[in-house]
């Protein structure tokens, strides 16, 4: 096991740290710290648990319609009773190209 010494800049920051915790630390620390005691207690693993609930119920919000639908068109597909609507492709297929060509048409 090799053991290296620290560098000149960790060590400066390390005698920095111990002298300022020798004389109590400095102004920005202890306003920090104040700053601390100010602030609510906010147990981070329930704000964490919260942001995971929220994502959850916004996931669900949007595939409920999409689940919704793809079992009706599913149900439709099963039963015989779905409908191409060939127009409707072919209206999207149209755009879909004019589109494609704006974007590969040089300026």
């Amino acid at each position: 096991m090799i053991i290296t010494p620290p560098t000149p800049a960790a060590a400066r920051k390390r005698t920095a740290r111990a002298s300022l915790a020798k004389r109590g630390g400095n102004s920005g620390t202890q306003e920090k710290q104040k700053e601390q005691a100010l602030k609510p207690d906010i147990d981070s693993a329930a704000l964490k648990r919260r942001a995971k609930e929220l994502s959850t119920e916004i996931q669900r919000g949007c595939s409920v319609e999409q689940n919704e639908k793809v079992e009706r068109i599913r149900a439709e597909v099963e039963n015989g009773t779905y409908k191409v609507d060939a127009d409707k492709i072919a209206e999207k297929l149209m755009e879909f190209d004019f589109q494609l060509e704006d974007k590969i048409k040089p300026d």
